[in-house]
């Protein structure tokens, strides 16, 4: 058989499998069919009757863009692929040159088993003989038996099931619980976007040195921001960085970055993967100076000479708390300086 011919039987075998667009079918079985176009798909849902269907399971638990609300007619539990069907797609993925898919080891969780102050997680991975025990601190977790949890050294990436998100924590770390997020999208504000649109850096500056235009920070949103031992000084200081390396490799754009933190493992103070809403205050959060922001009603200059949107005044007050300071839900108590600057931290009725 020539080599053509055996290319073209392994892409054959890796479409058979949808492995051939994601990395979690090479070792785990999709256990639903998408009620709209019937192509295989990972299915999720919660106690509360949330359901979503992934194409892609960790890191970026890649959600299949059908949106729709009817539950699959032939779900069942994930599970491994047979170890023959495993050798079966690796062989395939050496056939048509691609490098073996082994950065991301993916497990089942056997058992969740509470000690004190500890959580313990029996995973089974696809080639060990026993499970695994994967250790976080505290009494709660977003996972259950027969879910499925990816590693890489001691990162775990992991749905949850009570915010409906994907998130990555550290083995040995708390996993706090969240509250549902805002939408992600953003219409940034016509003065923001063109900024960006010129594409210099000190644009980009310009832009994010600036009030907030565009977004107001939710209180259940700080928690990006700010965990435990991790302040807001602390995170923006280490994400200036990656900041600047994503802007050097062309992800100007909101979303474009939000994909480049995604694909770097990169994830927010809780663990949550980024999106368009979150990489906006990010910036604003890194990059933000009172000290520039003008009066209301004074209208700035680009360096063009162009005359720009008016810019709210800095430092105003967080509605129902001080200045700065702000216990959580989640009974930690923020110093929220930095982050009250940049505008309204508001909650929503009800949700105290």
């Amino acid at each position: 058989m020539s080599w053509h011919s055996l290319g073209a039987q392994a892409q054959i075998t890796l479409k058979q499998y949808d492995a051939d667009r994601s990395r979690a079918a090479c070792f785990v079985d999709h256990n639903a069919r998408c009620p709209c176009c019937n192509a295989q798909v990972f299915y999720y849902q919660n106690q509360y009757g949330s359901r979503v269907f992934f194409d892609e399971l960790a890191p970026l638990w890649t959600k299949h863009p059908c949106t729709d609300n009817g539950r699959s007619t032939s779900t069942s539990k994930l599970a491994f692929r047979s170890r023959g069907s495993r050798i079966e797609i690796a062989e395939a993925l050496q056939a048509v040159g691609e490098p073996p898919r082994n950065d991301w080891r993916y497990g089942l969780i056997g058992a969740v088993e509470n000690r004190e102050g500890h959580i313990d997680l029996r995973v089974q991975f696809p080639d060990d003989a026993q499970p695994r025990t994967l250790t976080f601190v505290g009494d709660w977790l977003p996972m259950e038996p027969g879910d499925v949890v990816g590693t890489r050294g001691s990162l775990v990436s992991f749905f949850d099931l009570a915010c409906m998100e994907p998130r990555a924590s550290a083995v040995g770390s708390r996993i706090v619980r969240i509250l549902t997020q805002p939408p992600g999208n953003v219409s940034l504000d016509r003065w923001e976007a063109d900024l960006l649109k010129r594409g210099t850096w000190d644009h980009f500056l310009t832009c994010w040195k600036a009030a907030p235009q565009s977004v107001v920070m939710r209180t259940e949103e700080v928690i990006n921001f700010h965990l435990d031992e991790t302040d807001v000084a602390a995170f923006a200081d280490r994400m200036r960085e990656h900041t600047r390396t994503a802007w050097d490799c062309g992800r100007r754009s909101l979303a474009s970055m939000a994909d480049y933190f995604n694909v770097q493992d990169l994830r927010t103070a809780c663990g949550l993967a980024w999106n368009d809403r979150r990489v906006y205050l990010l910036l604003k959060v890194v990059f933000y100076e009172p000290s520039r922001a003008p009066d209301t009603g004074r209208r700035c200059r680009d360096q063009s000479g162009t005359a720009g949107r008016p810019r709210p005044s800095s430092g105003s007050p967080v509605d129902g708390f001080p200045p700065s300071q702000l216990t959580t839900r989640q009974g930690a108590h923020l110093d929220l300086t930095r982050l009250s600057k940049l505008g309204r931290i508001v909650e929503r009725k009800g949700e105290r």
